[in-house]
């Protein structure tokens, strides 16, 4: 019996112990802000900041009736231009030259980052070089803050007079991480 009063006052004098250590002695933090990511597909979020490395993405349908077909902005910090591509379901009715370029305005290019051919009426990928270029050099990559990353079509000669306007179908995208 004396058993049995001991393992019965530890028995009480423990539940109290707990409840102190919940209800007194505990720390609550409060948590002001939660969230989270909900699938693989994020179409509102054209940037994601992860351990402070800042990775912008952009993607446009082309412009028809013009020889610029896309122009996408790059972000309002110096960053590095990662990966450029315009992808053709349907290019033009003649064979055409595709020119990716950066420049300071919409319709202006003035450093090429790369060019390809696309059939007539035909679909394909130009994708623009992220290779590094020789040492000493500007690198082309950098985009000052606001610059335009423009893709823009020409006849397949690629010559002033064979400049004309297209009617493409096809999207245009860049990523570009900020430096």
């Amino acid at each position: 019996m004396k058993i049995n009063v001991i393992i019965g006052i530890v028995a009480v004098v423990a539940l109290i112990l707990g409840i102190v250590a919940v209800v007194g002695g505990g720390v609550i933090k409060e948590i002001t802000q939660i969230g989270s990511v909900v699938g693989p597909d994020n179409p509102g979020f054209n940037h994601w900041s992860i351990g402070g490395i800042t990775t912008h993405y952009k993607e446009q349908g082309a412009f028809t009736s013009t020889t610029t077909i896309c122009s996408l902005k790059s972000p309002a910090a110096s960053s590095t231009l990662v990966f450029a591509s315009v992808k053709f379901t349907t290019s033009s009715t003649t064979a055409s030259r595709i020119y990716i370029g950066k420049g300071a305005a919409p319709n202006a290019t003035t450093s090429e980052l790369g060019n390809g051919t696309i059939a007539a009426n035909g679909y394909g990928i130009v994708v623009a070089s992220t290779s590094p270029l020789t040492a000493g050099q500007d690198d082309i990559r950098v985009f000052a803050p606001s610059q335009y990353l423009n893709f823009s079509m020409a006849t397949a000669q690629g010559t002033a007079a064979n400049i004309g306007t297209f009617s493409p179908v096809a999207k245009c995208k860049a990523v570009w991480i900020e430096n």
